[in-house]
């Protein structure tokens, strides 16, 4: 996981994933690989890979906020804000605060005015 994380901050995406899916093989139960292939896959724009693993992060630990984050994120980006929304409802009941979810909340908002 921690050579994953070091391949990903240096940009070797390739190698982040190789390491990510074998970490996901060892520790099935652990939502940390699924929540870094999903971020992973968000960077490289694949959408619907991002939001697989990031729902199934999320599955595996229903507290990881910044898991429901990113997958809203990624439904957003989807044009699928309805989903979106709901991923946000989750991340703010198990962080109230969160910045980046309160902004993109207001974000779908807007966009659901203009539609």
């Amino acid at each position: 996981l921690e050579k994953g994380q070091c391949e990903y901050a240096a940009g070797s995406l390739d190698a982040a994933a190789r390491d990510f899916q074998q970490f996901i093989h060892r520790e099935p139960d652990s939502p940390e690989g699924e929540y870094l292939l999903g971020l992973l896959d968000l960077t490289a724009a694949r959408l619907p890979a991002a939001v697989q693993h990031l729902r199934r992060a999320v599955q595996i630990d229903p507290q990881l906020a910044d898991a429901h984050y990113y997958l809203a994120e990624a439904l957003h980006k989807s044009k699928r804000d309805p989903e979106a929304k709901d991923a946000l409802a989750h991340c703010l009941q198990v962080d109230p605060t969160h910045r980046k979810a309160l902004a993109l909340r207001a974000e779908i908002g807007l966009d659901s005015r203009q539609n």
